[in-house]
């Protein structure tokens, strides 16, 4: 069994957050299942972050370990999609 470090597997939700790619290939390019990326992401991000994220869409500063992580993870991701948006619209 392959063992993935905290670094990849949070560099792998950012890739499949941002949806650049299906998330087929990003569990191609990793070795791993489209299962195990989605295990990661609710681990990362956690089931309930998410529901609360897509109700409100406002995020409190983080007090923990867990939840700095988890804005890092949603920062990168936004830092992607703007430049690829911009990228596309020729600003």
């Amino acid at each position: 069994m392959v063992q993935f470090s905290e670094e990849q597997k949070k560099d792998a939700v950012i890739e499949l957050c941002t949806r650049e790619v299906s998330a087929a290939a990003v569990a191609d390019r990793m070795g791993t299942s489209r299962g195990v990326l989605y295990k990661w992401k609710n681990e990362l991000l956690g089931k309930e972050n998410k529901k609360a994220m897509k109700k409100s869409g406002k995020r409190e500063i983080p007090d923990d370990k867990d939840d700095k992580m988890e804005l890092d993870i949603l920062k990168k991701a936004t830092e992607i999609v703007k430049k690829a948006w911009a990228s596309t619209s020729g600003i």
